[in-house]
């Protein structure tokens, strides 16, 4: 069984169900059998309702098959506090905000007269490279 970076080595016994397997690799990595999706055996992926046995039988030697799945533990958490961009600030918190970091905002670039939009825009570049 590869789970990310890792390999385990999980047997079958001749009465497993997919349940019983699904337990045993539950106990080696910490993803909960609800969470686990399995790629690499024959005929798509394993259901609750495949002949577990079957499947692994028409493995090749050697074969690996991929487990799919966050441990617990490890669920995607909400930030602790919330996200501010820049579009959302008032021009007063904006100002605020570059004052205490002293930063200077340079200028958007020159007045476009007709095609100089394409010096323009090397321009603003270069004033960005240190």
């Amino acid at each position: 069984v590869k789970w990310g970076k890792e390999e385990y080595d999980v047997g079958l016994d001749a009465d497993d169900t997919v349940e019983v397997f699904k337990m045993k690799v539950w106990t080696l990595t910490q993803v909960p059998a609800d969470r686990q999706k399995w790629m690499g055996f024959p005929g798509g992926m394993l259901k609750d309702s495949d002949d577990l046995l079957a499947k692994a039988a028409k493995l090749k030697p050697g074969a690996k098959v991929m487990l799919v799945g966050t441990a617990e533990g490890a669920e995607l958490k909400a930030p602790a506090e919330k996200v501010v961009f820049e579009e959302d600030l008032s021009p007063e918190e904006k100002a605020k905000i570059l004052k205490e970091k002293k930063i200077e905002i340079p200028p958007a670039g020159i007045k476009n007269l007709g095609n100089t939009c394409y010096m323009n825009s090397c321009l603003q570049c270069l004033t960005y490279i240190p």
